[in-house]
């Protein structure tokens, strides 16, 4: 991963910890997204990373139309800030399915879709609805996560499009499985993926007519792009690389989307010799990674965190270089996704300046729609 700084002006009016947003970086991550897809309306991006009305509004500017979601809450921002259409990438059950109908209905000039990956469940989802629901088959690649294997994708297809109140409109292809860090490797991977997928697909098609696909998330981007002209509607759907974070960053080396978000920290002891501890948590840094995270030009690494404290070492040899307390330093997140849900507001930067801050609008779950 490139050193870059993301020091600004006025970081000692904040207090830390504190997730930072860089403007200019997620606009350039934003534009590189869009010559890699072939244009943003090649584009179906995931929100999750980042839970803002504010990056939705910004990417609606550029041209992006259509957003993917995991959550309600995330639904329901993604229309207010005007998205043409809206996918829940999550099957609604149990009183979910009825705030689903709800917020098609406060919606009415936004196409909203969902997934599914049970004959049931679909049923009395379309038995609760007075118009059909827009359903995509949920593709099971490898993940075993949720979805339908692609040797029963016809079969289930077939069944679903027959159900009262639904109507089936293509397939969702998320690949998470896919994490090779060659991007040979990758390739060849998503190549044994579509062309299983494809002869199924182009059955569907025609029998059903023309059909939503939308392929992949971050690291499977590149990879997708080149099979998009064998679609008609077809899509991609990355999420963390508008933001970056340190994981993808190392793990996908050939994907140039520099971390736009870092946490602002500072030291608060030296516990030890060669050691010095950082009040960045994991209350304040994603915790679900072996390594929370990326010290930014220190010569240090993590030793543990723990709620409120994260305890590093110097590396063999540059203990003298140890940051004095109160030194402002930056972690890159391990994991951005899981990071900007610990904050409610995340101060933005641009140019090296604090111009304000941007709500992380769905960080709460719609429990009342």
């Amino acid at each position: 991963m490139n050193e870059i700084s993301y020091h600004f002006a006025e970081e000692n009016q904040l207090s830390s910890p504190q997730l930072i947003y860089y403007e200019d970086g997620i606009r350039r991550n934003t534009e590189a997204a869009i010559r890699a897809a072939g244009g943003a309306g090649h584009l179906w991006p995931h929100v999750k990373s980042h839970k803002m009305q504010a990056m939705i509004r910004m990417q609606v500017e550029y041209g992006i139309r259509r957003f993917k979601c995991a959550t309600l809450r995330e639904a329901q921002m993604a229309a207010a800030a005007g998205a043409e259409e809206v996918l829940l990438a999550y099957m609604p059950v149990g009183p979910n399915q009825e705030a689903f109908l709800r917020l098609c209905k406060t919606y009415p000039a936004v196409r909203f879709h969902t997934i599914g990956d049970d004959l049931e469940t679909l049923a009395h989802l379309g038995a609760l609805a007075d118009k059909p629901v827009s359903v995509l088959v949920d593709v099971d690649t490898g993940l075993h996560r949720t979805g339908v294997p692609i040797s029963a994708l016809e079969s289930f297809y077939t069944k679903a499009s027959k159900l009262q109140g639904i109507r089936m409109h293509g397939f969702h292809v998320y690949d998470g499985e896919n994490h090779q860090s060659r991007l040979q490797d990758r390739m060849d991977a998503v190549t044994r993926l579509e062309q299983a997928f494809r002869p199924i697909h182009d059955l569907i098609r025609s029998r059903f007519g023309p059909q939503i696909v939308i392929f992949g998330g971050t690291p499977s981007m590149p990879c997708f792009a080149s099979c998009l002209s064998h679609y008609q509607n077809a899509y991609l759907s990355p999420g963390t690389l508008f933001l970056g974070d340190y994981g993808y960053s190392t793990a996908f080396p050939d994907m140039e989307y520099p971390p736009a978000a870092a946490v602002l920290t500072r030291v608060i002891s030296h516990p030890g010799e060669g050691r010095f501890t950082l009040d960045c948590g994991t209350k304040a840094l994603s915790c679900d990674q072996s390594v929370p995270g990326h010290l930014v030009g220190i010569p240090a690494e993590p030793v543990f965190q723990n709620e409120e404290h994260m305890v590093c070492r110097m590396r063999q040899g540059l203990e003298s270089l140890r940051p004095a307390i109160g030194t402002v330093l930056y972690m890159i997140p391990a994991h951005i996704c899981t990071t900007t849900i610990l904050y409610p507001r995340v101060p933005v930067i641009h140019e090296g300046h604090l111009i304000g801050s941007w709500s992380v609008t769905a960080r709460d779950r719609l429990t009342q729609f």
